[in-house]
């Protein structure tokens, strides 16, 4: 988690498309020189990520996806004969660097990043991708 959270904070600063998110998150002016240690005393997440329900909508849909993803992945790669065990993995792996890469994406553009939508998104790879296993 600490080294998550760590790579997001670099990512932040990295990026200089980042101004607007930085003075949200971090309640700072975008013209004075930002210093990490400084950022992190003010950093304000409730802010930015409001409260997020583990059963609404964007949860289910991001369950869904990320089900069909997976299992729709794994049905490919068994058909292109690639050994059952190498089909799961990837397929449950590819889905969760897409899960991740999403996050990533809302993080540093307008967006509002979740860690219960990675979650939905991980449970949904696991069960899509054992599903499709089951079945095939």
């Amino acid at each position: 988690m600490k080294t998550t959270a760590c790579v997001v904070v670099i990512l932040l600063f990295a990026v200089p498309s980042c101004a607007a998110l930085k003075q949200e998150l971090f309640q700072v002016n975008s013209t004075e020189p930002v210093l990490l240690a400084d950022s992190l005393q003010r950093w304000q997440p409730a802010k930015f990520w409001p409260r997020d329900s583990w059963f609404g909508q964007d949860k289910a849909n991001h369950f869904l996806v990320s089900l069909m993803l997976s299992s729709s992945a794994y049905f490919g790669l068994t058909a292109g004969h690639l050994d059952s065990e190498a089909s799961l993995l990837s397929a449950i792996g590819g889905t969760l660097a897409l899960g991740i890469t999403k996050e990533i994406w809302d993080m540093i553009h307008p967006g509002t990043p979740s860690w219960k939508d990675f979650t939905a998104d991980a449970v949904g790879a696991l069960v899509g991708g054992l599903a499709a296993k089951t079945i095939y």
